[in-house]
């Protein structure tokens, strides 16, 4: 996570803020250049790390109760710690609810994870569970409103959608089109 100035994706617009508005404890880490050959977003460039305590949360406000949201959080480990070896296993919460396990096996891999949720209160508090298995992380965590009620039906007040696997495929459009 940047802790400096906001970045911006050029190609899709996006801007990234620094997390440090959203979070206290932590500390930052540089992804090492050789580890970026394959990912080269400026997101991931940096990471928040979580030697300390059994659960780490973010809490993101201006969030409106009863909307449908897209939460996505990458994680490249980049071996910043200097520690490669065994995989890297820590779980995620949103608030108290489990939401998926990250498991990191290869250094080089962007590992995503992304759930489709209606938010049940003004803010959403998401969480790096220690489990015993390596330090949690986070390279980029993103908010994004679905402001549209005929998309994602199945998801409500008790009802969440978490992609399975690891990336979303183009399977319509052109090669050189950009899907966001």
């Amino acid at each position: 996570m940047n802790a400096g100035g906001s970045i911006t994706d050029n190609i899709a617009g996006i801007v990234y803020q620094p997390d440090t508005q959203f979070i206290d404890t932590g500390i930052n880490y540089k992804i090492p250049k050789s580890y970026m050959t394959s990912w080269p977003l400026p997101q991931v460039e940096t990471l928040r790390s979580f030697p300390d305590g059994d659960r780490n949360c973010y809490t993101i406000d201006q969030v409106n109760q009863g909307e449908k949201y897209l939460i996505r959080a990458f994680f490249l480990y980049g071996n910043y710690d200097g520690q490669e070896g065994s995989p890297l296993q820590f779980d995620l919460h949103l608030g108290v609810n489990y939401w998926q396990m990250v498991n990191l096996t290869d250094p080089s891999d962007l590992y995503p994870a992304e759930i489709i949720t209606v938010a049940k209160d003004d803010y959403f508090s998401i969480c790096l569970v220690n489990t015993g298995s390596g330090t949690p992380f986070i390279s980029s965590l993103e908010l994004r409103l679905i402001d549209s009620v005929d998309v994602y039906t199945d998801v409500n007040q008790s009802n969440s959608l978490v992609l399975y696997g690891y990336a979303r495929r183009n399977v319509g459009g052109t090669p050189s089109q950009l899907i966001r």
